[in-house]
């Protein structure tokens, strides 16, 4: 299981049983079992890839509500049903298919203009495995363009000694 800063109160099988009810859909299990182990939370490796964008930071995964709110967490999309289920860092929305037992995920970039949904994975299990550290993502990318992280890392430096964070 992904490991969590700032958890949310696990929600209990009987009150994720009520949300089907209410919801009269299923959620996919690997999703009921991540909520049973945490409702919500800041993942500590809190980066994901998003295809033809580059990587994406996750602000934090929303809890589930036994609230009439609880239903203002959808998004309907070319008549499709999807949970907000976590935001990144910029206010976009990653979601949840809901329309069948698998929970593909999606992902939601505020600043397109054709609202298009772009897919992140298969399943919540296969978007968790997704994660990495910013350690991890830097290194992914300095094998991909070692240049561009080079003079990234040159000029950084050469600022930290300008501005006298760094001596």
């Amino acid at each position: 299981m992904i490991k969590l800063n700032e958890a949310h109160k696990a929600i209990s099988l009987s009150d994720l049983s009520k949300i089907e009810e209410d919801l009269g859909r299923k959620l996919p299990n690997d999703y009921k079992k991540f909520l049973s182990f945490s409702n919500g939370g800041v993942p500590v490796n809190n980066i994901f890839p998003v295809p033809s964008d580059g990587d994406a930071v996750l602000n934090e995964f929303f809890p589930i509500e036994l609230t009439k709110s609880f239903f203002d967490d959808f998004v309907i999309h070319l008549d499709k049903t999807y949970l907000k289920i976590a935001d990144d860092a910029s206010g976009n929305l990653v979601l949840m298919s809901i329309n069948d037992s698998r929970g593909e995920i999606y992902y939601s970039d505020l600043e397109r203009n054709d609202r298009s949904l772009t897919k992140l994975s298969n399943s919540f299990s296969d978007f968790l495995a997704s994660f990495q550290s910013e350690d991890q993502s830097l290194e992914s990318i300095r094998k991909e363009n070692p240049e561009v992280v080079e003079s990234f890392l040159e000029k950084l430096e050469r600022f930290e000694r300008e501005s006298g964070i760094r001596k």
